[in-house]
């Protein structure tokens, strides 16, 4: 997995890389190459990319699957899940849902894993498919981003 910072039309930066992290439960993990993705921010809200499951791989046509991101609340302010949604930013409807209810109440400190559901075109493709996604606050500002590239389908 590479990770990269990437600049966001009005400022900020994106935090994610191939795939912006997770932990998921089950297999073992690809030995891939540590993340320095500097914290994303907007005002008192901040977070960290933890990790993510499965990380950016070829994936095979067709196929269904939850991705994984573990993030860091690492701000001042505490997330709220009736305050808050997870939502998907830009690159490839890929996913099942276009928003996610956070699921749970995250303090400053505390990790939260955010689960969205992946369906892959049946289709093999020899193009990057890529899916950003943003945790969206009471305000309406996207304070966290995120995302999972696939290289390939076969």
């Amino acid at each position: 997995t590479r990770f990269t910072q990437t600049p966001m039309a009005g400022g900020g930066s994106s935090s994610g890389g191939s795939t912006s992290g997770g932990s998921g439960g089950g297999g073992s993990k690809l030995a891939t190459s540590t993340p320095t993705v500097p914290p994303w921010s907007s005002d008192d809200y901040r977070c960290e990319f933890v990790d993510q499951y499965p990380y950016d791989q070829a994936q095979k046509a067709g196929t269904e699957y939850d991705i994984v991101w573990t993030m860091r609340n690492i701000g001042d302010r505490t997330w709220y899940p009736n305050l808050m949604e997870v939502v998907r930013l830009s690159g490839k409807e890929i996913a099942a849902y276009a928003m996610y209810p956070l699921p749970k109440t995250v303090k400053p400190g505390e990790t939260v894993e955010i689960r969205v559901d992946i369906q892959l075109p049946f289709s093999p493709q020899d193009y990057m498919l890529t899916t950003e996604w943003g945790i969206k606050n009471d305000q309406g500002t996207v304070f966290c981003r995120f995302y999972h590239s696939i290289p390939r389908l076969y």
